[in-house]
């Protein structure tokens, strides 16, 4: 399998979590590559032999330095982009955690360039990775359901 992100053999899985704090939602800016500079939901990569709750926690302490309550799976992104000749340059299978805040200041760390605490309301003037506003508009009803 190819160890890169980027025109991978197969699709990468990985997680992300809208974690709440009150009426705010955390979200990050991307520091590297691919998309760096685009806004979205803290997560990274699943490693080998780690479940998804426990990858999720460890992004969110290695990204943010928060500790949060990721209580459930609430959906599923395909992020799939492709180049101008067609062929996939990305292709991600995301697992979105849904949770909230418990302790911890965000902070930008590893993976982000900067971490924002951010209203529904509050979100358009931020460049955001595709999907990421009604992903995070779904996790608030997701929550106010459970």
């Amino acid at each position: 399998m190819s160890s890169t992100r980027t025109y991978p053999e197969r699709p990468l899985l990985a997680v992300s979590a809208a974690i709440w704090r009150d009426d705010q939602v955390l979200v990050v800016q991307r520091d590297k590559e691919p998309l760096a500079g685009f806004w979205s939901l803290p997560g990274g990569l699943v490693k080998t032999g780690e479940t998804l709750g426990a990858a999720i926690s460890r992004e969110l302490d290695e990204e943010t330095g928060i500790v949060a309550d990721p209580k459930s799976v609430f959906d599923y992104v395909e992020a799939i982009y492709r180049d101008k000749d067609d062929r996939v340059k990305i292709h991600y299978v995301i697992a979105v955690f849904a949770g909230s805040w418990k302790s911890g200041t965000a902070i930008a760390a590893s993976d982000a360039r900067a971490v924002s605490w951010r209203k529904l309301s509050n979100l358009s003037d931020f460049e955001m990775t595709k999907g990421t506003p009604g992903m995070i508009a779904k996790s608030w009803e997701f929550r106010h359901r459970s």
